[in-house]
C-alpha cells in the first residue's frame, strides 16, 4: 500500500529541511516527536538552543506561500505543543528555546528551501 502522494511530498521536504539544517549546524533530536496535543516536525539543538522547527513545503505558490502559513493560531499551536515537549522531557526543561521556520519549495530546479531562525516568539 502507498502513502498519499501529499504525505510523501511531505515527507520528502522534511527530509530535506532536516539535511538543511544539519548543514548549517543544527543537531536533530526529534522528527514528528508527538506530544498529547499532536506533533511538532522538527526538533533540534543549535550552540546550546532548543530549537522547534515548523516545515511548511509548497509544489507551487497556488495554496499561498509557506510563510504565509504560520499563522498567530498556528504560532500557539507551536508553543503549545513544544510546552508538551518540555514537560515530557524534563532534561531540556530548563534550556533557552526558540521556534524557527523551514520553508521548502520544489520546482524543475529541485528544492529550494529557506531557514528563517527564531520566526516568532511564544507570549509564555
Amino acid at each position: 500500500m502507498h502513502a498519499d502522494p501529499r504525505r510523501r511530498f511531505g515527507n520528502a521536504a522534511e527530509g530535506q529541511a532536516a539535511q538543511f539544517m544539519e548543514s548549517q549546524g543544527y543537531r536533530i533530536i526529534g522528527r514528528n516527536v508527538r506530544t498529547r496535543y499532536g506533533e511538532l516536525d522538527l526538533v533540534a539543538t543549535q550552540g546550546g538552543i532548543l530549537v522547534f522547527c515548523e516545515v511548511k513545503a509548497r509544489l507551487s505558490e497556488g495554496a499561498g506561500s509557506p510563510e504565509e502559513a504560520i499563522s498567530p493560531a498556528k504560532q500557539k499551536k507551536l508553543a503549545k505543543l513544544a510546552a508538551a515537549f518540555l514537560w515530557q522531557h524534563q532534561e531540556w526543561s530548563e534550556a533557552p528555546c526558540r521556534f524557527d521556520a523551514v520553508f521548502v519549495r520544489r520546482d524543475r530546479q529541485g528544492w529550494q528551501i529557506k531557514l528563517l531562525e527564531d520566526a516568532f516568539r511564544p507570549g509564555w
